[in-house]
């Protein structure tokens, strides 16, 4: 009683700093997509959303109307109200950690307080906290036997983020009961939330959400070495031009191979824990990407604390710092005037290029990071 009394109050904390500490640009995004959504406009159709484009299954859109809604009957500003999700979606999963069999009151408490899960509900603006909510009830409910039902609560957080549908398979490879009404379970929620847009004129889109290439791993020497290699009057090789054509265009084909490589690999051990497996796939996916957006580095954390808690501390503290450097770096279009001032470092003053470097090492560094941590573990599955 005394951890949720703690939860709950920290929960109001953060909605009463939601009010004052502004936001990104992913606030107007949102509210570009609920006005579209209300409307009835194709959502899929990025003229429909001010050429700003998203991208997602439908559950955001509901999200986003809802904002909208709540925003329009209290008279109060949308850039609060768009983050409340992602709030109240911190104080569920929290709870799913402190209730599960192998959690602990420290790890409720330090997802809740933890700076990654502050900046992303409390500043940040996004609903991926949703579509986590759901992966982690899901995974909670699997692993009590409630196959069914954490079917259905999958399908609604993958009807927010269509990535973590295929957290369902291993849910249905174990030997859990029920396997074949889950998987009717989990696809008919899925098709009914998600059948208006079916009838969108792009419905390929889903396949491919818009997300930024080079602000992550691998992908940030290969997109901002020709430019920072210009600066000392050093031509990159267009073979680093014709790799960044290739990853950026086909980035889904990478999520696709390591999918299937995921999914042998539970086959294999299908006797690993599903919280274990989950973060397994969320490294995978991190492993991979080309394409980012630090909005899913939320993803991995409450799986993390309950898998290896020391781990996941020190990720806390290099996502932290990255999060905190590439907000800062993101003022710099405004402040120099430019569109992109990752094609403009020429223009940054030698404080502004030094940090505007190390944002990109500690991406680098983050990245190994989870490589790393998914080597580890799959070796510890052998």
């Amino acid at each position: 009683m005394r951890l949720t009394v703690f939860l709950l109050l920290a929960t109001a904390l953060k909605l009463a700093a939601a009010m004052f500490v502004g936001g990104t640009a992913d606030v107007g995004h949102r509210l570009q997509e609920a006005e579209a959504f209300r409307s009835g406009r194709d959502v899929l159709d990025q003229a429909s959303t001010g050429n700003s484009p998203s991208f997602f299954v439908l559950g955001h859109y509901v999200i986003a109307g809802a904002v909208l809604e709540a925003a329009h009957a209290t008279g109060t500003p949308f850039m609060f109200w768009a983050k409340v999700p992602a709030i109240l979606g911190d104080l569920v999963i929290a709870l799913v950690l402190a209730s599960t069999g192998r959690g602990r009151p420290t790890a409720a408490i330090v997802y809740m307080l933890n700076p990654v899960t502050l900046l992303l509900s409390v500043y940040h603006g996004q609903f991926h906290t949703v579509a986590v909510a759901g992966a982690v009830g899901a995974v909670a409910l699997a692993v009590s036997e409630r196959t069914v039902l954490a079917a259905i609560v999958l399908a609604l957080g993958a009807s927010v983020r269509q990535h973590f549908a295929v957290l369902l398979l291993p849910l249905l490879m174990r030997s859990a009961p029920r396997r074949v009404a889950a998987a009717l379970a989990f696809t008919v929620v899925g098709l009914a939330v998600n059948l208006p847009l079916f009838t969108s004129a792009h419905p390929e889109h889903l396949l491919n959400p818009i997300t930024a290439y080079g602000i992550w791993g691998y992908t940030i020497p290969l997109r901002h070495a020709p430019k920072v290699l210009e600066l000392i009057g050093v031509q990159a090789w267009s073979i680093v031009t014709t790799a960044n054509w290739v990853l950026s265009t086909f980035s889904p084909l990478l999520y696709a191979g390591w999918t299937l490589v995921f999914v042998l690999w539970f086959w294999r051990h299908r006797e690993t824990d599903l919280w274990r497996a989950a973060l397994v796939f969320l490294l995978g996916f991190y492993a991979v990407s080309p394409r980012f957006g630090v909005q899913w580095l939320g993803w991995a954390l409450p799986f993390w604390l309950l898998v290896n808690f020391r781990d996941a501390l020190v990720y806390s503290a290099l996502v932290s710092a990255l999060l905190l450097g590439s907000y800062w770096v993101w003022t710099f279009n405004a402040k120099y005037g430019v569109v992109s001032v990752s094609a403009e470092l020429q223009l940054l003053n030698r404080t502004d290029l030094v940090m505007y470097l190390l944002v990109g090492v500690l991406g680098i560094v983050t990245w190994s990071y989870c490589v790393w941590a998914l080597w580890r573990l799959l070796r510890e599955s052998r």
